[in-house]
């Protein structure tokens, strides 16, 4: 029973925060640094579940303006899904890359099991999930989030191979 009343104030916060309206609070950002430090939250969850993270980053730091917990609760969505979809382990990599100087590209591969192409477009609709306990709720606002940072998701995945989630977001410059 805890753990249902668990799960169900988790759904009303999600909603909550769909529907609430937030004073955010844009500021430059550079991103690897964010990125490390939901990597570094989410570790010990991956150790315990045999998936190692491994980082693909680029020497020259790419700079976003955005609001910063938001996209922390995206990367930790993407990669909390890539994670779980990899019950026997795995390798989740973190690929970042500098699209010229208009775009930053921040691909969360995993080596799962992939998800059927018919249902690649439902992904992000509300209470629409490829995990037995998942809500739909964390791809939604994931989307919503970059939608409001002028940026992009693309999901690709071949099944039995795994998912390739990719975020596309304005970049404001290369961090000194």
């Amino acid at each position: 029973m805890l753990s249902e009343i668990e799960r169900i104030t988790f759904i009303t916060s999600e909603l909550l925060l769909l529907a609430k309206p937030q004073a955010l609070r844009y500021q430059r950002h550079d991103l690897l640094p964010l990125l490390q430090t939901v990597i570094k939250l989410l570790e010990p969850q991956a150790n315990l579940k045999n998936v190692t993270i491994q980082t693909r980053f680029p020497d020259a730091a790419p700079c976003i303006t955005c609001e910063e917990y938001q996209i922390k609760q995206v990367f930790i969505n993407i990669v909390k899904n890539g994670m779980e979809a990899m019950p026997h382990g795995g390798t989740l990599t973190v690929d970042v890359s500098a699209e010229g100087t208009a775009e930053v590209v921040v691909r969360i591969i995993d080596e799962g099991d992939g998800i059927p192409e018919e249902m690649i477009p439902k992904l992000g609709e509300p209470f629409y999930s490829t995990k037995e306990q998942g809500t739909g709720l964390g791809l939604m606002v994931s989307h919503k989030i970059i939608r409001e940072h002028r940026g992009s998701i693309a999901i690709h995945s071949t099944v039995g191979k795994g998912t390739t989630v990719e975020i596309r977001l304005p970049m404001s410059d290369f961090c000194p």
